[in-house]
């Protein structure tokens, strides 16, 4: 890979005017995307010591993705847009909002599309993540790639978003107070871009402007003191919640793990490296488990300081952790080896399962590589990536169970419903999906 200078394609001012709490990497930026097209093709095009890539996703077919869908987002003299101007906007503007309403008339806008059938895997964009409100699960949190946050309250029959004015509209996690369900956390970002480790270029939707918080189910929105500008190419590929201590939350970061102990107004970075994965014990959520770029870490105090519980598990690129209240004591991993490895002793050992889905489910490293496990049988496993597989005997066997392709490719999450396991909702690069008999159809 070339291309040091694209860091700038993406540092673009679209963060918010919050300080960042983390040290900017030293990259340089462009802020009008026809300089940002010149620097790229001097050295795409002029550079002979640079080699040219193999396959169809190289440089040039990535940089003109990105450029056909911002050049139109642009102002008319190519500048970038400014995304936080119109966040402040709407923020001073909230109290004349509210009082429009009661006096303006019928709706003037009717939707004309698109309308997506069931059996169309078609789908309306790619979902990033999918977390149920605990103790009533037909309320539904989505994470979309460029479209921010949406809500449904039925199930999954009706969506609304009130998140159009995120400094930026990628969503990677999203967090849920289970004692006040209405309080809401969104990572926002795109968790699941492509991330070339040599030079941290960056391919997605936007890096992450930090962490963005709702007292009222999503209806408005305001930022945490975890806020970043685009310029610091930060990435959160991971939000938790302290189940019973709702006052800590965990972001897992590309630039550490950071960690707030008063509800998101403050935060502090309390382990290094690139952290891929989070999960909580099921039964002891202080006890934390997390991924970095090498290592299965461990905190017992809630995540305040962390250790090395197992050394050399992943060797970077992303992973996922996976835990079961079925099997408290084990640890799932689903690593960059494309290998499903199982602790029975909280990760202090690890054996692979006996085969491994990677290749029926097709992970593609950097883009979709998704472990769930069921809540009440340890030995059902789901691995997705281009396609969803499934063990039912604790990785002895791995079969596809989208034959028919009637769900779109490429996932990013499996969501077993707690109260329900045979429930699971899938988010791919097509939309959301539900099956309610444990994945068959």
């Amino acid at each position: 890979m070339r291309l040091k200078f694209l860091a700038a394609l993406l540092a673009i001012s679209c963060g918010v005017y919050a300080q960042p709490k983390v040290t900017p990497l030293n990259k340089p930026k462009a802020e009008n995307i026809y300089d940002i097209k010149n620097l790229f093709l001097q050295q795409e095009l002029h550079n002979p010591a640079d080699r040219d890539e193999d396959g169809d996703d190289n440089d040039l077919t990535r940089f003109n993705r990105w450029f056909n869908m911002m050049e139109p987002r642009t102002y008319p003299d190519g500048n970038m847009p400014r995304p936080d101007a119109l966040l402040e906007a709407s923020l001073q503007m909230n109290a004349a909002s509210k009082a429009a309403k009661k006096t303006t008339g019928t709706n003037t806008w009717n939707l004309v599309g698109p309308t997506i059938v069931p059996t169309n895997f078609n789908g309306i964009g790619r979902i990033n993540c999918i977390v149920l409100a605990p103790q009533d699960t037909s309320t539904i949190f989505v994470g979309s790639a460029c479209g921010g946050v949406w809500v449904s309250h039925d199930g999954g029959t009706s969506w609304v978003s009130n998140a159009d004015n995120f400094p930026s509209l990628s969503v990677a996690d999203i967090a849920v107070n289970p004692k006040h369900i209405d309080t809401i956390y969104a990572a926002t970002g795109d968790g699941y871009g492509y991330e070339n480790g040599s030079y941290q270029i960056f391919w997605g939707g936007l890096y992450s402007a930090g962490v963005m918080m709702s007292t009222d189910t999503g209806h408005t929105w305001a930022t945490t003191g975890l806020s970043y500008l685009q310029s610091n190419n930060d990435m959160i590929q991971k939000l938790l919640i302290h189940p019973r201590r709702t006052n800590i939350l965990m972001a897992a970061t590309r630039n550490g793990l950071m960690r707030s102990t008063d509800a998101g107004a403050t935060w502090a970075n309390v382990a290094g490296g690139h952290i891929y994965s989070l999960a909580f014990h099921p039964y002891n959520p202080d006890t934390v488990y997390a991924i970095d770029s090498a290592n299965l870490i461990i905190s017992y105090n809630a995540g305040a300081t962390w250790a090395i519980r197992y050394a050399g598990i992943n060797l970077s690129d992303r992973s996922t952790l996976g835990v079961s209240k079925a099997s408290p004591s084990s640890v799932w991993v689903l690593n960059n080896s494309n290998n499903v490895l199982r602790s029975y002793n909280y990760g202090h050992t690890f054996t692979p399962t006996s085969t491994s889905p990677s290749t029926l489910a097709a992970f593609y490293g950097y883009y979709d590589r998704v472990l769930a496990i069921s809540p009440t049988d340890s030995n059902t496993i789901y691995a997705f990536g281009k396609n969803m597989t499934r063990s039912v005997n604790n990785g002895v066997n791995w079969t596809v169970i989208d034959n028919s392709h009637k769900v779109h490719v490429d996932y990013h999450v499996a969501t077993v419903n707690p109260l329900r396991d045979q429930t699971i909702y899938s988010g791919d690069d097509g939309g959301i999906s539900v099956s309610y008999n444990g994945g068959s159809s």
